[in-house]
């Protein structure tokens, strides 16, 4: 076996390196005294009244309830005037629009966006080390990126993608399938020379995954009648305020299976509950099959449980039932392996199946089963101690706040605020409760490795960090000890516009110091792959992308990678972690 060179984060030698619904969250913080005020319009006793809930042989029964004047028009204007007038007096407004990224002066380039694909197209004279390409408005997994064969083959440019505009990854091929998230890319100019660039739509080709939910060939629910007009077909009609309801009491073992029209691979299922009189199962599988015999439950997103169950914190409100005013409750589903690792299945069966009901009886009002309609994972700039995306703390809202969806231990935990925007950030700026940030320190990487403390200046809960000319920051940890997270509302970075438009610059390897990379090493002519974070799989594939070697290590963290043949002079590893993470290195045999 040959010396085996492994390359990541790969960039031209001596480059310059380029310096729809939000869910419901949860907060661990303390809201402020309007926000309070607000909430109680759907908890204070004075603003309901009592509902007739149930009619029968043993007289009337009633349930107080909010009223519909409180829930359809006072909550809805408050929270419309909190997050709309309030937040934009207080925080920037977010854009929420794909640009064109480039460094030329002369350009005449133009974004041409569908439902599946983002080109660009246009024309533009690049300086030697100049660039042109596409920045998305945040991080996002792509089905793929494709340049056009006959660009691709000039060795004038090469094709780089990244996530934040500081480690930066070179296309190999002209078609790239990568899990990690995209934020920027672009044609450089790596030749000596000024290059006159000319692209149409199939030159640059971002392909994202439309959200459209699979269409539905046939629904089997259990057999009875249906109350008041609410048949089956109202469960996959794309409205999450109407509901497939029987005239009857549900019971244990009630199964409401959708076909859908072929074997398809499933990523994700949303199911949308009414909460109305209770009229919900207590627990519940959703389960996928190809053959409508043979079933895999799927898994409640964000969690080790494969039981729906409305108590869960990960439901989360989609909308008001309009007969009754109340809550319209989803939980997504995703496929996992045994350790409950994200994996993708192919199905052409979906099935609810009741497991579990409650005391009295009730009925159940089934809103929607929705597959695939999940839009595209994205990246938010703060993350948790586990790598969740934390949004309150970058959505503009100034009555979210940060928290970490898992109760804090005494010990204490962190976030982490990634700078993923392509200029360098001349400051950053935390607007939190300040009662909440007693116990907290910071500190702050430069090439995602090594981390130094860094003090802030801090009144009345505004937490600001400036950065001089030579400080370019790659991430901030918020650490903090006890029991209280901290409540961050919002997180404003601020580009330093006096270093002009970025370059490609320095090349890091961004990490976190509890989130180990895979390391690679080469021991008595055997290539080891190591990861404190253990590996869940490996494969292996030619350059042209065809598999020859796969392995499954749930989490083991050392495994030996058998790479080369007398006849395989290079090839492609992917090394995907147990957090969902992977990595993929190009090994040449010399």
């Amino acid at each position: 076996m040959g010396t085996a060179s492994a390359r990541h984060g790969s960039c031209h030698k001596g480059l310059h390196s380029i310096a729809e619904s939000r869910q419901h969250h949860r907060g661990m913080g303390r809201l402020p005294a309007s926000v309070k005020l607000a909430n109680t319009l759907t908890s204070s006793p004075d603003y309901m009244t009592n509902h007739m809930s149930g009619f029968g042989s043993d007289g009337i029964s009633t349930d107080q309830r909010l009223t519909h004047a409180s829930w359809r028009y006072l909550t809805p204007f408050v929270t419309t005037y909190l997050s709309k007038h309030i937040s934009n007096q207080l925080f920037p407004t977010t854009t929420n629009k794909n640009t064109v990224l480039t460094n030329a002066e002369s350009t005449q380039l133009n974004l041409s966006q569908s439902d599946e694909c983002i080109s660009l197209k246009g024309s533009a004279t690049l300086p030697e080390g100049g660039y042109a390409g596409i920045a998305l408005t945040q991080p996002v997994q792509l089905k793929q990126i494709t340049i056009a064969s006959q660009l691709f083959a000039d060795t004038d440019y090469k094709f780089m993608y990244s996530t934040d505009g500081k480690t930066w990854n070179e296309m190999e091929t002209n078609n790239v399938t990568t899990d990690e998230y995209v934020h920027y890319i672009v044609v450089l100019n790596v030749s000596n020379k000024q290059k006159n660039l000319t692209l149409d739509a199939a030159s640059v080709q971002l392909f994202v995954y439309n959200n459209t939910p699979e269409e539905v060939r046939s629904i089997t629910p259990p057999a009875y009648n249906y109350w008041n007009n609410h048949t089956a077909q109202l469960m996959t009609d794309g409205d999450y305020t109407t509901y497939t309801c029987l005239n009857r009491d549900m019971v244990v073992g009630d199964t409401y299976t959708l076909e859908l029209y072929e074997p398809t691979t499933i990523e994700n299922v949303r199911i949308c509950m009414g909460t109305t009189n209770g009229d919900y199962p207590k627990t519940a599988l959703l389960s996928v099959s190809t053959d409508n015999h043979n079933w895999t439950d799927l898994t409640v997103k964000g969690t080790q449980t494969r039981e729906y169950d409305m108590s869960l914190q990960q439901n989360f409100y989609v909308a008001t039932e309009p007969e009754a005013g109340t809550d319209v409750m989803a939980l997504d589903f995703v496929p996992t392996d045994h350790n409950f690792n994200p994996i993708k299945i192919e199905a052409k069966y979906v099935r609810l199946k009741i497991t579990t009901i409650w005391g009295q009886p009730k009925w159940m009002r089934l809103h929607e089963i929705e597959i695939n309609g999940l839009p595209a994972p994205v990246l938010t700039p703060m993350s948790d101690a586990e790598g969740n995306n934390v949004e309150a703390a970058t959505d503009a809202d100034a009555t979210t706040f940060t928290s970490t969806n898992l109760p804090t231990t005494a010990d204490g935990s962190k976030f982490v605020y990634r700078f993923l925007n392509v200029a360098k950030a001349k400051s950053l700026t935390l607007f939190c409760d300040d009662t909440t940030m007693q116990n907290a320190t910071y500190s702050l990487t430069q090439n995602g490795n090594t981390w130094k403390p860094i003090t802030p200046e801090s009144k009345n809960g505004v937490v600001t960090f400036s950065f001089d000319a030579n400080t370019k920051p790659v991430a901030l940890q918020i650490a903090w000890t006890g029991n209280t997270t901290p409540a961050i509302y919002e997180a404003i970075e601020d580009a330093d516009e006096s270093t002009g438009k970025p370059v490609i610059t320095d090349v890091h390897t961004i990490a976190d110091n509890s989130n180990k990379a895979v390391v690679l090493t080469l021991e008595n002519g055997a290539l080891i792959a190591r990861s404190d974070i253990g590996i869940n799989t490996i494969h292996i594939s030619t350059i042209n992308g065809r598999n020859i070697f796969s392995q499954q290590l749930s989490g083991k963290r050392e495994a030996y990678i058998p790479v080369f043949t007398s006849n395989t002079q290079a090839v492609v590893v992917n090394i995907k972690l147990t957090n969902g993470k992977s990595t993929t290195y190009k090994l040449i045999n010399k």
